[in-house]
């Protein structure tokens, strides 16, 4: 048929569902009647392909989220027996040809909200992108209790458990990569001091706060 080798264009896809790459070789428009192609990613098949010329073919990418992938090209001959109401259709698959080096973007974290968490600690949002597709988990630093409430591709929300400090680290993988992004915990506030009716501590400050000399 005249296949050669292929190349991919470009060579990453963000993970959500839907971006499209071009798979570029000569063969594609062929004299064959009945010839198509199937495109999978990760064992996951493509969709919308179609062929544009005898030199290129476009498909939309499964969501996923993993790096250094092969993309696998099959031909599909579409053989019809008889006529009338039942023809019988039957698809012969020829050899699948490979293509290396495709990969879906890494995870990034763009901001955290809130920034700044009570000693009891609490939740926090991570806004970004390429972040929960697949798989995905995050830690905290100081060995600060944490685990993923819920996930999506572009917010991943998290319970961190309490303590104290700033500048706290929070790490999110998915199969793809890493990503790192940094929150505190508020200071101590004094809320009342019981002076046990001692004058002299009467106009004690109210709402002081304080860093702990131990972060």
């Amino acid at each position: 048929m005249g296949f050669s080798s292929t190349r991919c264009h470009p060579t990453v896809a963000r993970p959500e569902r839907g971006s499209t790459i071009t798979l570029s070789r000569r063969g594609f428009a062929t004299a064959v009647s009945g010839l198509g192609f199937e495109v999978a990613i990760d064992s996951q098949p493509c969709l919308s392909v179609a062929v544009i010329s005898n030199t290129q073919l476009t498909c939309k990418v499964p969501p996923g989220s993993v790096a250094r992938l092969e993309i696998a090209l099959t031909p599909v001959v579409e053989v019809t027996y008889g006529g009338g109401r039942t023809p019988l259709v039957y698809e012969i698959k020829l050899a699948t040809q490979t293509v290396e080096g495709f990969s879906y973007t890494g995870p990034t974290i763009d901001r955290v909200d809130p920034t700044e968490l009570p000693t009891s600690g609490g939740r926090l949002t991570l806004f970004g992108s390429s972040l929960g597709a697949g798989s995905v988990s995050v830690t905290a630093s100081n060995a600060l209790k944490c685990r993923v409430v819920s996930s999506s591709v572009d917010h991943v929300v998290v319970a961190v458990g309490p303590g104290t400090g700033a500048r706290r680290s929070l790490t999110l993988r998915n199969r793809a990569g890493l990503s790192k992004a940094y929150f505190s915990y508020a200071a101590p506030s004094i809320a009342k001091i019981d002076t046990n009716g001692f004058a002299e501590y009467s106009t004690w400050p109210r709402n002081d706060t304080f860093t702990p000399s131990r972060a």
